[in-house]
This record gives structure tokens, sequence and C-alpha cells, in this order.
């Protein structure tokens, strides 16, 4: 009867892990959807902007949004686990009067960009190389997932967050908070199993 219920509590923590592990490298879409439902645009034109699609590196799809101040910096948004740049259009008017352009990048795993989302490591590298092709000074703001990316690059430019991820295990305990489900053994577990 013990050897069934440690068996239990192992295959709970196996199967709880996995679909952690799945659900934190392909984000549920659900920017999009939100929008739409709640009469919000759902890209810069829409908000009142004219932007242009642009790749970078091993296929970052960044909106680029031209400012209106041509000595400003160059404002880069990054949003947060689960989101995309729809979700930061609302800020798009306020950082445009003080740019030079604003980028709205979207990250790994994130709606129909490629790759699997690595709760930071590889997102920081895909920023870094998209900061390598810009001149000027930059200012980095970043929510959550994409507040760890601006203070992991703080070092090229000013960075300015809002309830930034600590790390990997703190962003895998605030997908589970999400859902309602008890981080313990689950954050623990999940963070072994990204880079």
């Amino acid at each position: 009867m013990v050897l069934l219920f440690v068996a239990a509590v192992v295959l709970w923590i196996v199967l709880g892990t996995w679909g952690l592990v799945r659900r934190a490298g392909r984000p549920p879409a659900e920017s999009f959807g939100r929008a739409l439902a709640h009469g919000l645009p759902t890209d810069p034109t829409e908000a009142g902007f004219n932007f242009e699609t642009m790749t970078y590196g091993h296929g970052l799809d960044v909106w680029q949004v031209l400012g209106l101040a041509p000595d400003g910096p160059v404002t880069v948004l990054l949003h947060d686990w689960g989101r995309s740049p729809i979700t930061e259009l609302e800020q798009l008017s306020r950082h445009t009067s003080r740019s030079s352009q604003v980028l709205l990048p979207t990250l790994r795993g994130h709606g129909s960009a490629a790759d699997r989302c690595t709760l930071g490591p590889r997102e920081i590298e895909d920023i870094d190389a998209l900061l390598d092709t810009l001149d000027g000074p930059i200012v980095l703001h970043g929510r959550g997932l994409g507040g760890l990316i601006a203070v992991a690059l703080a070092h090229r430019g000013s960075a300015h967050v809002t309830e930034a991820w600590a790390d990997t295990g703190d962003g895998l305990r605030r997908i589970l908070a999400r859902s309602a489900q008890p981080p313990f053994p689950f954050a623990w577990t999940g963070r072994i199993c990204f880079p």
C-alpha cells in the first residue's frame, strides 16, 4: 500500500511538472481575443499609429513605430509571459511622444513566434541581438517576463520594470498562481527543466 502511494505521488509530480513545462514553453495566445472582446486595438494602426513589422535574428518579429521625438531614445516595450505586443498598445502614445521610435517585439513562443519560450535565457539573447542593431540611447520597459529581460539588459540602456520576475523559478510560481495551482513542488521541479 505504501509503495502504491509513493508511486502515485511520483506520478502526480511527473505529470504536473510535464504539464507546467509544456504550458510555460508555449503560452496561451489570449491577447488578440481579449483585445477584440473589449474593443481594444489589435495592432498599432488600430491604435492610430503607422508601423512596420520587422524580423530580426532568428525570427524575432518586431512592430516598429516611428516616434514624435527625433532626438529621443529608442524605446523597447517588452510584454509579459502569456501576453503579446497587443497588451502594450495602451501605452504607445505615451512612449511615442518622447521617443524616436518604439519597438514592440513578440517574445519567443508567444502568439505565432517561433520556438518555445525559455522563460528568460533565450529571450534575453534575442532582445540583446535586437539592441545590437540600434543606434543612440535605449529605454527598456518590461512587465513580468519582459521585466526580467529588461533588468538583465539594463547595462544596454535604462530599464523601467513593473512586477518583474526575479528569476525563472519566480516566473513558474506566477504561472502556477494564474491557474490557482500550488507552487510546490512543481515550480521547483519545473525549474530543473529550463535552461
